[in-house]
C-alpha cells in the first residue's frame, strides 16, 4: 500500500493511500466536549471535567450552546447534569433542540476524533480506526467535532480510554506521536447512535484492511 503525503498540520504529516483513506500519526489530546459534565459556571461550585477557558469566554463561546443573545444555556434539573453548561460538538443529533445536552455526542460515551477546521479530508460522521503502537490498544471511531485549523490528534474521552490513555481532559492524553489513525472519507456521514456507528465502522474499516493494514501503514508514517 502506497502512502502519498498531502499536507502537514501542526508538524504532523497527513497521508492518503491508494484507496483514498486518510492516515496520520500524532499525539492525543483529550476533548471533553459533548459530555454533560464538560463545563460549569465558575461560581457554581461544580467540578467540571475541563477548564472553562477551553470552551471560550463571554462573547466568544465556541464549546458551549448559547441563546440568541450569547448567554450560555445551563442544564435544568431534568437533564443529565443540572447546573452544568450544555457542551456542544459539531456532530449532533438533530432530534433534539440546540439547548438540550442530548443533541451532542458525549465525549464520555462516544468514540470520536476531532479534525482541524478548514480541512476537507472527511465529513462529520465518517468512520475510522485508531491504534496505540506503544500499548497495542485500538478502537473504532467517528469524526465528531472540529478543532483549530493548526492542530490534529484530538479525540473524545472514551476513545482515549479505549486507546489505553489517561482520559482526563486536564491531565490525560499523550504528547508522544504513538497514535496512528485511518479515516475513510465519505464512509458514513451524519449522526447515528454509537452502537450503530461502531458497527458500521467495524464493517467498513475491516473491508479496507483493518488493524493489520493500519499497523503496516504506521511503520511508514
Amino acid at each position: 500500500m502506497k502512502l502519498t503525503k498531502i499536507n502537514t498540520i501542526g508538524g504532523v504529516s497527513i497521508y492518503r493511500d491508494d484507496l483514498g483513506a486518510i492516515s496520520f500519526k500524532s499525539g492525543y489530546t483529550i476533548n471533553a466536549d459533548g459530555s454533560p459534565h464538560a463545563y460549569a459556571p465558575d461560581a457554581s461550585g461544580l467540578t467540571a471535567l475541563d477548564y472553562l477557558a477551553n470552551a471560550g469566554c463571554p462573547g466568544n463561546w465556541w464549546g458551549i450552546a448559547c441563546d440568541s443573545s450569547g448567554t450560555p444555556y445551563v442544564q435544568s434539573p431534568w437533564h443529565a447534569a443540572p447546573g452544568f453548561y450544555v457542551s456542544t460538538t459539531a456532530l449532533c443529533n438533530s432530534k433534539y433542540p440546540d439547548h438540550h445536552p442530548s443533541r451532542y455526542v458525549d465525549s464520555e460515551r462516544y468514540c470520536f476524533a476531532v479534525l482541524p477546521g478548514g480541512t476537507s479530508y472527511a465529513q462529520l460522521g465518517d468512520v475510522g480506526l485508531a491504534y496505540n503502537q506503544a500499548t497495542g490498544d485500538n478502537m473504532y471511531f467517528a469524526v465528531g467535532d472540529v478543532g483549530p485549523s493548526d492542530q490534529i490528534g484530538e479525540g473524545s474521552m472514551l476513545l482515549g480510554r479505549c486507546l489505553g490513555l489517561n482520559p482526563s481532559p486536564k491531565t490525560g492524553g499523550t504528547s508522544k506521536r504513538i497514535i496512528s489513525y485511518v479515516i475513510l472519507p465519505n464512509s458514513d456521514p451524519g449522526y447515528s447512535d454509537w452502537e450503530i456507528k461502531c458497527k458500521t465502522a467495524i464493517k467498513l474499516v475491516d473491508e479496507w484492511g483493518g488493524l493489520t493494514k493500519l499497523k503496516e501503514l504506521a511503520s511508514q508514517m
